[in-house]
């Protein structure tokens, strides 16, 4: 590999030990018959809850993740932090605090968290640039604790919210994970899509609410074909490879979902990613992260094309995966 090369030198997906399983939240949903069906068939069977340890687990995930590779946290260069879609507090300065935690004393604190789950995407993109554009830096840690906006956990009619924390490191020159491509288009026209109206309503009333059905299984739809298929065509011509080439990985949504992205590209989501999806749910921004690394430990191939988006933003690129740190 030539000295140039940008990517992960590691990175992990840390998960909470409670389990909950949906046929037992099924009753909290309150739902009508027509919308207990869809939520049935997302071929979601259980997800994790965080109670509170968010941040606990994203030092002890970070903290590993550095020891992996032997990177000091004096270090780092740059911290990226994802906040979390509803914050512990408001007014709160959530990345300084992180990097405060970890020890991160020489590290630029940015933040990139308004792209929805795309947000990691975006966040490699950022560092990336970060490393391009400062060429005595080395180090950029990206984190996140991705945690349900709300208690009952549903975002009907897409999904269910599961838990975790998300750590990603980027380096130069020694990556697990080479980023070959990546490109990203953002477009406002679904801002409002979702949302969850908050103010004097207690926090177990909170609900994702849609506010446009048609919008979402038609307009969306049809803008996330158009935007993926060109982002995909783009991606494999920068990098060079063939669809023939690559393993895929996508957003844990829904088993429809999976099927969606599956007839855009013309390739089947691996196996460990519908394990994911029946064990996990959905993990916000970690979704595509903890898919690529699971792909990885299954020695799937050396390429992989990793979708990403949300209602404002779709992302594609193209990783090639090493055996170890080259």
């Amino acid at each position: 590999m030539s000295g140039a090369a940008i990517g992960l030198m590691t990175g992990r997906v840390a998960l909470p030990d409670e389990q909950l399983r949906v046929a037992n939240l099924l009753d909290t949903f309150h739902l009508d018959a027509a919308s207990r069906t869809v939520v049935e068939g997302l071929g979601i069977d259980a997800v994790r809850a965080m109670s509170g340890q968010g941040q606990e687990l994203l030092r002890d995930t970070a903290q590993e993740t550095l020891r992996e590779v032997g990177v000091s946290p004096r270090d780092v260069d740059a911290l990226i932090h994802i906040p979390q879609r509803v914050p512990d507090k408001f007014l709160l300065a959530d990345g300084p605090r992180v990097a405060m935690s970890l020890g991160l004393e020489n590290a630029q604190v940015l933040g990139s968290g308004e792209l929805g789950c795309a947000s990691s995407s975006a966040a490699v993109e950022l560092g990336r640039a970060l490393l391009l554009a400062n060429p005595g830096w080395n180090y950029v840690l990206i984190t996140h604790v991705a945690s349900s906006a709300t208690v009952r956990r549903l975002r009907l009619p897409v999904t269910i919210n599961g838990d975790a924390v998300l750590v990603l490191l980027m380096g130069r020159s020694y990556v697990k994970y080479e980023l070959m491509a990546s490109e990203t288009l953002v477009s406002g026209r679904f801002w409002d899509l979702f949302s969850i109206d908050y103010k004097g309503i207690p926090t177990r009333d909170w609900d994702e609410v849609c506010a446009n059905a048609r919008a979402y299984s038609f307009d969306l739809a049809m803008k996330t074909k158009e935007d993926t298929q060109y982002l995909v065509d783009k991606v494999l011509r920068t990098a060079g490879v063939s669809v023939a080439d690559v393993s895929l990985v996508t957003p844990n949504l829904s088993s429809s979902s999976h099927a969606f992205y599956q007839q855009i590209v013309g390739k089947s989501v691996p196996r460990v990613a519908t394990l994911n999806l029946q064990n996990l749910g959905h993990l916000g921004p970690a979704d595509v992260f903890i898919n690529m690394f699971a792909l990885a430990d299954a020695d799937s191939g050396n390429f992989v094309l990793a979708l990403n988006n949300s209602p404002v933003a779709w992302n594609a690129s193209i990783w090639r995966v090493h055996d170890q740190l080259t």
